[in-house]
């Protein structure tokens, strides 16, 4: 699997070093996927030439017909908490009693109401 990025390939190309024996490890991430990934991989991630890759990659997130509905739901929770006198810390508490939604998404539909 080819690199996706400048950043990437130049961080797997350490990784490589580091499994070689070429180089001492600068940093605990480089030592994790060292001792977690096979050489093969690492290999591919390495030998990306960087012609046409973006230096970094920028995160996203691809949000799903679950993350949708889960939203949708805690917009109205937190308005019927907010309407019940609920404060947020009571909402989000309530939530996490539910077990019924993922409280990151949760939470950040509550930071987004409250606003």
């Amino acid at each position: 699997m080819p690199s996706s990025s400048k950043s990437q390939q130049r961080f797997f190309g350490v990784v490589r070093a580091v499994q070689r024996g070429d180089m001492d490890s600068p940093s605990e991430d480089i030592s994790e996927a060292a001792k977690s990934m096979s050489t093969k991989d690492v290999s591919d991630f390495a030998k990306t030439k960087h012609a046409g890759l973006p230096e970094k990659v920028e995160e996203t997130k691809e949000v799903t017909e679950k993350d949708a509905s889960i939203a949708k739901f805690g917009a109205g929770f937190v308005t019927t908490c907010k309407e019940a006198g609920l404060d947020m810390t009571d909402t989000v508490e309530l939530a996490r009693g539910l077990g019924q939604i993922d409280t990151s998404l949760f939470a950040s539909v509550v930071e987004a109401l409250d606003e």
